[in-house]
């Protein structure tokens, strides 16, 4: 029920829903159907305009990030493939996995 939402929501004809750029509705077009899978959405959303640039900033931030991209968890919302000439950072999938199973707060 989510995931239609989520598609649904998406892909409404008014410009700009719920804050989504136009860009990023070009993005996810091709990334989403009826049929997602919940833990693919973070990978998919980590990809956006405003995503695609957050960097790692430093060493410390780098091994954490590489820390939980190899716990299960995190590593199913990490797309396995990358999609034309885009870059997937792995720090917006993260932090989205970790908010969304209540491991850090925005406090």
């Amino acid at each position: 029920m989510v995931n239609f939402y989520f598609y649904t929501e998406l892909f409404k004809e008014e410009k700009d829903i719920g804050g989504v750029s136009t860009e990023n509705r070009k993005i996810f077009y091709d990334m989403l159907d009826y049929n997602i899978i919940g833990r693919k959405i973070p990978g998919m959303l980590g990809q956006g305009e405003e995503f695609a640039k957050m960097k790692v900033r430093s060493q410390n931030e780098l091994n954490l990030m590489k820390h939980l991209k190899s716990q299960p968890l995190f590593t199913e919302s990490i797309p396995e493939k990358k999609p034309d000439g885009r870059v997937i950072q792995v720090k917006p999938i993260v932090l989205l996995v970790a908010y969304m199973c209540g491991m850090i707060s925005t406090k």
